[in-house]
């Protein structure tokens, strides 16, 4: 989780004990047009695969409306042609320092 977005932290680690129990060993986390990604995930033998697969989905899901920079609720923003997931005042950060 070194490279997520701090605002989807709590996401990701609750996605995490969830697909674990399910039998997800590892799996990979990105941000890519304002929302996560989950991907590239080992399974154990016995593993609920399509359980995995609609935590997955339901992450990926909820992170369109969390903020990726504190957590609060957010939506979707273009700031200097990248597009991401922002509050109110986390997309006015970004914009006043785009400019300078």
């Amino acid at each position: 989780m070194r490279g997520d977005p701090p605002g989807w932290h709590d996401l990701i680690l609750e996605y995490t004990d969830k697909m674990r129990a399910l039998g997800a060993i590892s799996f990979y986390t990105k941000e890519k047009y304002g929302a996560l990604v989950i991907e590239s995930i080992e399974y154990t033998p016995g593993a609920d695969v399509k359980g995995i697969q609609r935590l997955v989905e339901e992450a990926e899901i909820l992170s369109e409306c969390i903020c990726q920079d504190c957590g609060e609720p957010g939506k979707e923003e273009k700031i200097s042609d990248w597009i991401l997931t922002l509050c109110a005042n986390c997309a006015d950060s970004r914009r006043s320092k785009s400019y300078k």
